[in-house]
């Protein structure tokens, strides 16, 4: 039984990857499910539909790589080389899956699709190598097989590249085999279990300080998105991740965070956010599971059944729009109103004129009107409403760029928050989304004090 740690490379086939004209987020996909077993993705390599190319790439690898996946270049057309590259490279023969080919004759049989030629490059894809991988969402068949270098097996697998066939054979077909390699071949040693949390309202640099200085054992890399700080925690004991997972959640002035290994709630900063009206950029943050915010809310206001709308002016629309990109999420929104202009949020938010005048649109007084009037016009059991200067014009000495109110408001509940978000335009916007979300939550459980998430 080997004990050295388990070596797995991801050769992503396709011109069109390199050239931009797609996106490989297959190999995103299987680092995050092969997690689960403990195991990670040591190294990806983008390659043309080249034999002479992906021939150098492989015998490059062979040596220092145990495992080997392959993505792309299955389909039918005369691009499409890797069961031919790969077969020509260890010698090894080619077999036609018969479950396949009677796939893509039925459904020629049953198409007006009658031309002969074009019924034999489509066999093409019943080829497979070793042993064949069933394809439930497609015409294309997967290959595992193994072969001895230097005395020692490497195993490789050979999938389709839509994303669809290949997330259903990699779930139903590859994992079995996958955990049954490591049982097999590898001690428990081989595992490094990782745990990716967003962070958010902070700088790298400063996230950074912070963690080092919070003593985690597990820290192992921080990954900057404009708006957005993914930490990566990693550790041949998940235990340890647990216990960096609780300094974490006790770090000073946290806004609130949601991290399911040590509790299954949202938890707030009630002390900071009870009696605080301004959250600071690199002190006030937020921690959650590698979940998008939208995606955290739809989750808790499903369980309670409570539904929200939207007021939106700086954010322009945002937060409606990544919201309803969740499927069913017209269970818990109601609508939105972009009051972009003064005259929108008087006209259509019926916010009073007086109020606007006196206070301009970027103060909290508008941000309670918008929230509680589009509570009042959707019939929603909460309103969020978010005013501000996103940029990079717009700013005055008193009110500075990335200035931003937010107001969150139910029944029995309203509370509004000033911003000073200093990124450029795009990331205040998104920033100013993710604090919306974060509000309607806490307004939710405000207001559902006896829920349990």
């Amino acid at each position: 039984m080997r004990k050295n740690k388990i070596k797995i490379i991801c050769f992503a086939i396709g011109s069109e990857i390199l050239r931009g004209l797609t996106f490989d987020t297959n190999s995103i996909f299987l680092e995050n499910k092969i997690n689960s077993l403990g195991l990670s993705i040591s190294k990806k390599i983008i390659l043309s539909d080249n034999y002479e190319i992906i021939a150098e790439s492989v015998k490059n690898e062979i040596s220092s790589n145990d495992i080997f996946f392959s993505i792309g270049g299955l389909g039918p057309t005369f691009d499409d080389i890797t069961i031919d590259s790969l077969s020509k490279i260890f010698d090894l023969p080619v077999s036609f899956d018969t479950d396949a080919i009677n796939k893509v004759e039925n459904f020629f049989s049953k198409s007006d699709i009658l031309d002969e030629d074009i019924l034999k490059k489509n066999l093409r894809q019943a080829r497979f190598i070793g042993s064949a991988l069933k394809n439930i969402s497609g015409f294309s068949v997967g290959s595992f097989f193994k072969i001895n270098f230097e005395n020692r097996e490497k195993f490789f697998f050979l999938l389709p590249g839509p994303p669809e066939e290949f997330k259903n054979m990699l779930q139903h077909q590859v994992l079995p085999i996958l955990q049954s390699i490591v049982s097999k071949f590898y001690d428990e040693n081989y595992k490094i279990f990782h745990k990716n949390l967003f962070v958010y309202n902070i700088s790298e640099s400063k996230l950074e300080n912070l963690f080092i200085k919070k003593g985690l054992s597990t820290f192992s890399g921080i990954y900057a998105k404009k708006y957005q700080k993914i930490i990566d925690l990693s550790s041949s004991d998940y235990d340890e991740i647990i216990k960096d997972l609780h300094l974490i959640a006790n770090i000073d002035n946290i806004a609130g965070y949601y991290l399911k290994d040590i509790n299954k709630q949202f938890v707030f900063n009630e002390t900071f956010l009870e009696v605080g009206t301004d959250i600071k950029t690199n002190e006030h943050i937020i921690i959650t599971e590698d979940l998008s915010m939208q995606n955290i809310l739809f989750d808790i206001f499903c369980d309670t059944r409570y539904t929200l709308s939207f007021a939106e002016s700086l954010t322009g629309g945002l937060l409606s729009g990544l919201l309803t990109e969740i499927s069913g999420s017209s269970k818990i929104f109601k609508g939105s109103i972009v009051c972009y202009s003064n005259e929108s949020k008087i006209n259509v938010l019926n916010i009073d004129k007086n109020l606007l005048d006196s206070n301009g649109a970027v103060s909290k007084e508008i941000a309670k009107a918008m929230a509680s009037n589009c509570k009042k016009i959707f019939n929603s059991d909460i309103g969020v409403g978010l005013t501000g200067i996103a940029g990079p014009t717009g700013a005055t000495d008193e009110k500075p760029l990335g200035l931003c109110y937010i107001s969150s408001c139910s029944n029995d509940f309203e509370k509004v928050y000033r911003f000073n978000f200093s990124g450029d335009r795009i990331t205040n916007q998104n920033l100013a989304a993710v604090f919306g979300y974060f509000l309607a939550i806490y307004t939710l459980t405000k207001s559902h004090k006896n829920y349990t998430f």
